[in-house]
């Protein structure tokens, strides 16, 4: 089911179904991907039902206000301009769902230069120092 639409483009909820596609997209740019079992609420764009992007949110649970954008990826077979505004799309409706959940600050983390570039373009800031995610199950 579809929550947002424009005239080519559609939002719809990340389904387990489509860890695979998603998968694909982190692998062709380098990107180690998450676990599927870590993956719990995100967004697919798909442009003309294809899926073109996507985005996930994780929000934290302590009161601090502060909500995580992860993950971001666009579909490689797309021309660059679809993907673009693919993206552009998944993480504005990632982000309003945020800001209606009462989050006022959305941090988001990236290795990709393109992405880093893409992320400012659109308003956000942060220091140039390269990272690591690291993540741990608890057992």
């Amino acid at each position: 089911m579809n929550i947002a639409t424009t005239s080519t483009y559609a939002i719809r909820a990340y389904e387990p179904e489509d860890y695979p596609t998603i998968s694909s997209w982190w692998e062709a740019r380098g990107v180690v991907g998450p676990p599927a079992n870590r993956l719990k609420v995100g967004f697919i764009c798909e442009h003309r039902s294809i899926p073109a992007a996507c985005a996930f949110l994780y929000l934290d649970a302590t009161g601090s206000g502060m909500a995580w954008l992860a993950w971001q990826a666009s579909n490689p077979k797309l021309k660059p301009l679809t993907a673009g505004r693919a993206m552009f799309y998944v993480e504005h409706f990632a982000e309003l769902e945020a800001k209606a959940n009462d989050y006022w600050l959305i941090m988001a983390t990236t290795e990709l230069p393109s992405l880093e570039r893409h992320l400012r373009h659109r308003g956000y800031i942060g220091d140039e120092r390269p990272h690591t995610r690291l993540y741990k199950t608890l057992t």
